[in-house]
């Protein structure tokens, strides 16, 4: 079954998205240049929105896209009540996780000077709240079974079982990562970009800023910004069966993130 959303939305003048430049995104569509919102920016909007927070923050149905995964993994070491020495020595390998098996010391990462270690991912991991302690879990496991002097050398990777996550957002907008140590996810929902259902016209605005202290006449500084005001076609869709497997088979769950996801839609405006 798929549920779609088909929005009409006005907003007033502004720069919702912006592009390299600083000006409003756009795009040219049946023939007319027209005001953009980007597929990303909406779906950032609803996760971060006061809907899912309400629906699902406290029951930790949530992810975090992240590069800071040593942090997560050294906090949920420390409420293990593992020694600080050995959370230390564990989490300078946390960054390992997505270098597909490199042990630490076999190659060394050109983003970090000669003997300093790295302290986050290469990239960016969107992990659910459920999937920390497991895997805060595991690496004290693998750690106790080789001992602190092989330690630098297990390849976590292949150590590793695949995480999936319980989260909400990652079952409705999915996951791709390199690393083997975490389950990919195909996204459920499908956010299109949002597009301005009139013509563009872009506009500019001069502004001012006066020094309140100097008493000099005129402008302390002057800039220009880019901003449109549009009525905007939103369309998104939700492949409902999709959602059920992604989260399990909990349908109570799914139900309630398709409410929550609606309800985000329409009220979850980019920042």
């Amino acid at each position: 079954m798929l549920i779609q959303l088909h929005i009409l939305q006005n907003y007033a003048p502004s720069n919702l998205n912006r592009d390299d430049t600083g000006s409003p995104k756009d795009a040219t569509f049946g023939g007319y240049r027209r005001g953009r919102i980007s597929s990303q920016c909406l779906k950032r909007s609803i996760r971060k929105s006061q809907a899912f927070a309400e629906a699902f923050e406290q029951d930790g149905l949530l992810a975090v896209r992240t590069k800071l995964l040593p942090n997560l993994v050294g906090k949920e070491l420390e409420a293990m009540d593992t020694p600080a020495e050995v959370i230390q020595t564990i989490v300078q390998r946390v960054p390992d996780i997505g270098h597909k098996g490199r042990a630490r010391g076999e190659e060394e990462s050109t983003d970090t000077d000669e003997g300093e270690a790295e302290t986050t991912t290469r990239q960016l991991i969107f992990v659910g709240q459920n999937e920390l302690r497991p895997l805060a879990e595991k690496l004290l496991a693998l750690y106790n079974e080789s001992g602190p002097k092989k330690w630098p050398k297990v390849e976590l990777e292949k150590s590793l079982d695949k995480s999936v996550p319980r989260s909400v957002d990652v079952a409705m907008f999915g996951r791709m990562t390199t690393s083997e140590a975490f389950e990919d996810v195909q996204a459920a929902v499908q956010v299109a970009h949002a597009l301005s259902t009139n013509a563009l016209t872009q506009e500019f605005d001069y502004y001012t800023a006066v020094d309140d202290i100097s008493e000099e006449a005129g402008a302390g500084m002057i800039g220009d910004v880019e901003f449109n005001s549009s009525t905007y076609y939103k369309y998104l869709n939700i492949h409902w069966e999709q959602l059920v497997e992604n989260l399990g088979g909990d349908v109570a769950v799914a139900r309630q993130a398709v409410l929550a996801l609606v309800e985000a839609a329409a009220t979850a405006q980019p920042s």
